[in-house]
């Protein structure tokens, strides 16, 4: 998977915490994630039920905005699961889904962070993004 976050929408961080659509529950509070514009792919939420009825090229979507969690630690999320790990031709990644509902995927875990050379603070690989349009603000 190659993620790549070229553009930050104005420096935007998450006022509200992050939830997940489904049942609620609270993913990430408030401050913690930066809005970027970036082009990773996702499956579907629902691919599980629907496998059959799709091709192979279309069983997910190309999604564009992300909020982009500034720390690479895991225990900045408050409730958050995650896939075995995927190989890729890029790198190894995994899936971001509900701890709760188990719905997903809501975003990717990025397993070979991206540094940013212009943050000289402790926080700055980005290796979680969080679909805007699969989560909810609170």
């Amino acid at each position: 998977m190659d993620v790549e976050a070229t553009s930050v929408v104005q420096v935007l961080l998450n006022e509200k915490s992050i939830i997940c659509s489904n049942c609620k529950s609270l993913i990430l509070k408030p401050n913690k994630a930066q809005l970027v514009n970036t082009e990773i792919f996702l499956p579907h939420i629902d691919i599980k039920k629907s496998i059959g009825d799709h091709t192979e090229k279309n069983i997910g979507e190309n999604i564009t905005q992300f909020w982009r969690v500034k720390s690479s630690d895991i225990y900045i999320f408050e409730n958050i699961g995650f896939t075995h790990s995927i190989p890729s031709s890029n790198s190894p990644f995994k899936y971001l889904a509900c701890a709760d509902c188990e719905i997903g995927p809501l975003g990717v875990d990025n397993l070979s962070p991206l540094t940013n050379n212009n943050n000289t603070d402790d926080q700055n690989s980005f290796r979680f993004f969080i679909a805007c349009s699969r989560v909810s603000l609170l």
